[in-house]
């Protein structure tokens, strides 16, 4: 479950950034099984604390 630990720390680090998606991505690809499955669930407070610029380029880039 090494790779769910470093998605949680990734989390801590405020405010997101396009980087931030991109290393959760990486993570999330990295991930197996369960494991997959909860980095999966982050997405939804990655989204909930995005500031309206994140949630623009997030919508840009497709």
């Amino acid at each position: 479950m090494k790779t769910l630990e470093k998605a949680q720390a990734l989390m801590q680090q405020q405010p997101y950034t396009l980087d931030t998606v991109r290393q959760l991505e990486t993570l999330e690809e990295q991930a197996r099984g369960q494991e997959k499955a909860l980095i999966g669930e982050l997405w939804e407070a990655l989204y909930a604390g995005a500031d309206m610029e994140l949630l623009q380029q997030l919508h840009d880039r497709g």
